[in-house]
């Protein structure tokens, strides 16, 4: 017992200084930070803040390990459940924010956005007029002011986080071109909707272990890495509202009520995104076909949502959708074929290039269709998908301008975890030779995955493919070129 003993002490000292000196820290930059830019000399910025976060979740993170010892001693007393997300989210969130590229292009604005939300209570960007050019990428003239011409809901959700940074500090970071913030906050995002593929993962298999191999999947070998993280693109953001729409749906099985909510997350997720559309249309049609008697409970909450955003959109664009929103966007049919197949092979944008371990993701569907085991809700989430591939296709510059690897297919990423699962059930229940070869493909891919998005995510180099030997906009032929590789760029460093 002494031992027990020992172990728990210090988790309780660890942990409670962890908690202690975030708080501390965080009531003295939410008191000062903004007020100004610095008290008694010392700066109180993103970077006072910096330290503190990461020292305290490092205290505290080490605290739960001696706690889990404590455990791993009393073999009748499992790991608790709530360590686990608090650990997936702790280690996600770090190693990402400590990934090292950042990509604020078409997100710049956004916390502009915010910020002019929380000091005026207007969307517009009309304060920040003296440093935004009349050119600048991403903005647009209505009635004489100025507005992002990317989606609101991304500068909504930020809004909790971008609390903590005064006017000085958000301009400074526009200004230089910095990312640290976004990426501060879309780590965040990316951490928490990691959070939700661990519960999804072990509402469906009820192990811990491969529940967080799946978490590994999602977060390290994927464009959750090396695309959402990276800035405040609309990809994370909608990867959080669609995870937690999958889970909702998984805990109506259980207890039908919670469908109704359903309807919260879908339609911010496309407030976030439009493409999401066909996430909404979709999983309403699952809700009206297995869920009638809560349909109405459904709409309700899911009407009060969209009443707004239309009602926000009469108000600035005189239209119920925003320019961003208007279908015209995805009319190119001129090279649609080429973008079906781009967006699944291609060196520098295919999917199945740069995440070979979705291979399983679409194994584990025929699965469930051969053991006669398939559900309806895995025929609506492959609709989606494929729906949602039609759609990126149609775009006329399919391959995501400048980014890295399948950006546009980020979204659907929460759902292609889903469809893996059956996968690793699969494999564990597989013969003991047949299982080591399976486990052996299936380790190869995921690194393979894992070493493409680590790349992206810490080589700066790789993002320097777009515009280096030509921008790849103006010569989108460089997206089939197999010797000069997105991801092996920087390779020499």
């Amino acid at each position: 017992m002494a031992k027990h003993s020992f172990f728990n002490k210090l988790f309780v000292i660890l942990f409670s200084l962890g908690i202690v000196y975030l708080s501390l820290n965080s009531a003295l930059f939410l008191i000062f930070a903004p007020l100004q830019a610095s008290i008694f000399g010392v700066e109180i910025s993103f970077a006072a803040l910096d330290n503190p976060v990461i020292i305290s979740l490092c205290l505290i993170m080490v605290g739960i390990l001696f706690r889990w010892l404590d455990f791993k001693f009393k073999t009748a007393s499992p790991v608790p459940h709530s360590y686990f997300v608090f650990i997936v989210f702790s280690v996600v969130f770090l190693l990402h924010l400590s990934s090292e590229v950042m990509t604020p292009y078409d997100s710049k604005h956004t916390i502009l956005v915010t910020r002019s939300i929380i000091t005026d209570g207007k969307v517009n960007l009309d304060k920040y007029r003296s440093f935004i050019k009349p050119n600048d990428h991403g903005i647009e003239f209505i009635d004489g002011h100025i507005y992002n011409f990317f989606p609101i809901g991304v500068s909504l959700l930020a809004i909790p986080i971008v609390l903590l940074y005064n006017d000085e500090m958000v301009k400074t970071t526009y200004i230089n071109s910095s990312g640290e913030i976004e990426r501060f906050i879309a780590s965040f995002f990316v951490a928490l909707s990691s959070v939700f593929i661990y519960l999804i993962s072990f509402q469906l298999l009820k192990n811990k272990k491969y529940s967080v191999l799946l978490v590994f999947i999602y977060a390290f070998c994927t464009s959750a890495w090396s695309t959402a993280s990276r800035a405040l693109w609309q990809h994370g953001p909608a990867m959080l509202m669609l995870a937690f729409s999958l889970y909702l749906i998984l805990l109506a099985k259980k207890k039908p009520f919670f469908i109704q909510y359903l309807s919260l997350p879908l339609i911010f997720s496309y407030i976030v995104r439009p493409t999401n559309s066909i996430s909404v249309f979709f999983l309403t049609l699952y809700v009206c076909l297995n869920y009638r008697i809560y349909l109405f409970r459904y709409l309700l909450w899911g009407g009060m949502l969209a009443g707004g955003f239309i009602f926000f959109n009469y108000s600035i664009y005189h239209h119920p959708l925003p320019t961003y929103y208007l279908p015209s966007r995805v009319a190119n049919t001129h090279h649609f074929f080429e973008a079906l197949l781009g967006n699944l092979i291609s060196p520098a944008r295919g999917l199945f290039v740069f995440s070979p371990i979705f291979i399983f993701s679409l194994l584990g569907f025929i699965s469930k269709i051969r053991n006669k085991t398939i559900e309806a809700l895995d025929y609506f989430l492959v609709i989606i998908v494929v729906g949602h591939w039609i759609v990126i296709s149609r775009f006329t510059h399919w391959w995501g301008g400048w980014s890295f690897g399948p950006r546009f297919f980020s979204d659907m990423i929460p759902y292609l975890i889903y469809l893996m699962v059956p996968t690793v059930r699969d494999i564990a229940n597989l013969s003991k030779i047949k299982k080591v070869v399976a486990i052996s493909i299936f380790c190869i891919l995921m690194m393979l995955s894992f070493l493409l998005h680590y790349r992206g995510a810490n080589y700066k180099e790789t993002m320097g493919w777009n515009t280096s030997p030509s921008n790849v906009d103006l010569t989108p032929s460089r997206i089939w070129d197999w010797s000069d590789l997105q991801f092996l760029r920087g390779r020499q460093d």
